[in-house]
C-alpha cells in the first residue's frame, strides 16, 4: 500500500520516438545485417493533459522525477517543455528534483538555451549520452553527431542549465575516457 505522507520518485518514459539508432537499443532490430527500428514500436507520447492527469494525486508530494530515455529521447515529445514546466511547478516538492536523460542530438542549439533558461535555478540534471569523441561517438549512437550534441549541450550549459555527461564505455572509445573527462570540465559539464 502506498503511504501519501511520504514523497515519491518516478521514472517517466514520455515517448518511443527517438532520432538515434543505437545499437543495442531495444527500439531496434538488426535484419538482414542491417540496424533498423523495430516496427513493433507504438511511435507514441505523453501528451501535457495525460501528465497531469497522471500526476493529480502527487502534487507537491514528490522529491524526484526523472525522464528516461530507455525506449524513446524524452526530448522528442511535443509538450516537453509544458511538462518539465508543471513538473517543476506542481510536481515536485520544495527539495524535489527533475532529471533528463537524452541523448542531445535532436533539436537546435536556440532550442536547448530556452530549455536552459527554463530549469536555471531549478533542482535539475539533464544527461547528455555521449559515448566518444568525434571519432566514436557515432559508432554507437548511430544518426547522432558529436558536434551537434556538443553544441547544443554547451547552449544549454550557457543558458543556465545543468548538464551531466553520460559516458558508456566500449572497446571502441575506452582509450579516450579521459580526453572525455577533460573536455566534459571544459564545457562546463556537473558530472
Amino acid at each position: 500500500m502506498y503511504d501519501f505522507d511520504k514523497p515519491f520518485m518516478f521514472h517517466i518514459e514520455l515517448t518511443d520516438k527517438c532520432n538515434a539508432r543505437c545499437v543495442q537499443c531495444p527500439r531496434n532490430i538488426i535484419e538482414e545485417g542491417e540496424l533498423k527500428e523495430n516496427p513493433k514500436l507504438h511511435k507514441v507520447e505523453i501528451t501535457l493533459n495525460q501528465y497531469k492527469s497522471i500526476f493529480k494525486n502527487y502534487q507537491k508530494k514528490t522529491n524526484r522525477v526523472s525522464f528516461s530515455g530507455n525506449m524513446g529521447d524524452p526530448v522528442f515529445a511535443k509538450d516537453i517543455f509544458d511538462i518539465t514546466d508543471y513538473t517543476i511547478t506542481n510536481v515536485l516538492g520544495d527539495d524535489g528534483k527533475f532529471c533528463n536523460n537524452t541523448n542531445g542530438g535532436l533539436r537546435s542549439k536556440e532550442w536547448w538555451s530556452e530549455y536552459g533558461k527554463l530549469l536555471k535555478g531549478k533542482k535539475h540534471l539533464v544527461n547528455f549520452a555521449i559515448d566518444g569523441l568525434e571519432d566514436t561517438h557515432h559508432l554507437y549512437r548511430v544518426n547522432t553527431r558529436y558536434e551537434r550534441v556538443i553544441e547544443n549541450a554547451k547552449a544549454f550549459i550557457e543558458a543556465g542549465g545543468r548538464a551531466g555527461w553520460s559516458f558508456i564505455r566500449f572497446g571502441h572509445n575506452q582509450h579516450q575516457e579521459e580526453e572525455v573527462r577533460a573536455r566534459a570540465k571544459k564545457f562546463g559539464f556537473k558530472n
